[in-house]
């Protein structure tokens, strides 16, 4: 691991991406990138959907299993900052293929509630976000997204709350900026 950006990738003796694929699937580009370490696989995918909707989960699957993520083993999915860019539709199928892994499998996301762009700092950050070119699509509260999540396979479902986030990162100095008042994390795991 290197010490300054504590990514094993960084080190040069340390492990090397040994896969390095660009994926055009159907309505999928992907680039993947997979490397060994301590005996792991680790995976990392940047995908881009042209059109959400049904084919997406032929489409995801196969991009997983192209790059070497085997649907017999338990997997962990890191799904930050992109729910709140997706129809619904969209994220029911992401939640459908990640829901078929087996037991063990976990899931890691973030998410926006709507409630939140109803507030000044949310219309804040959609005009940022349009300005960009990017819209919110969808948003979920926690019991409609924890109802998601169960339908979809997962057991056991945490979000993380204002106070959790508040004692873990934003005391003791941690971190000079407020606790979010809603964080917008959920943790999902196949038990």
């Amino acid at each position: 691991m290197h010490a300054e950006t504590g990514y094993p990738g960084a080190d040069p003796s340390g492990p090397r991406y040994n896969s390095i694929k660009s994926l055009n699937l159907g309505q999928c580009q992907a680039q993947i990138m997979a490397h060994e370490f301590d005996g792991q696989r680790y995976v990392n995918a940047s995908a881009h959907q042209k059109e959400w909707g049904a084919g997406l989960i032929a489409d995801l699957s196969e991009c997983l299993q192209t790059c070497g993520v085997s649907p017999e083993e338990p997997a962990f999915f890191s799904w930050l900052g992109v729910s709140m860019y997706l129809n619904e539709p969209a994220v029911d199928s992401t939640l459908k293929v990640l829901g078929a892994f087996p037991f063990g499998s976990e899931a890691v996301l973030t998410f926006l509630h709507p409630d939140d762009l109803k507030r000044a700092t949310g219309k804040r950050m959609v005009r940022r976000v349009s300005d960009l070119g990017e819209h919110f699509i969808s948003g979920f509260d926690e019991d409609s997204l924890g109802n998601k999540l169960r339908h979809h396979g997962f057991s056991t479902v945490d979000f993380l709350s204002h106070q959790e986030a508040k004692a873990r990162y934003f005391l003791n100095g941690r971190c000079s900026l407020p606790a979010p008042k809603r964080p917008g994390l959920a943790a999902a795991i196949r038990l």
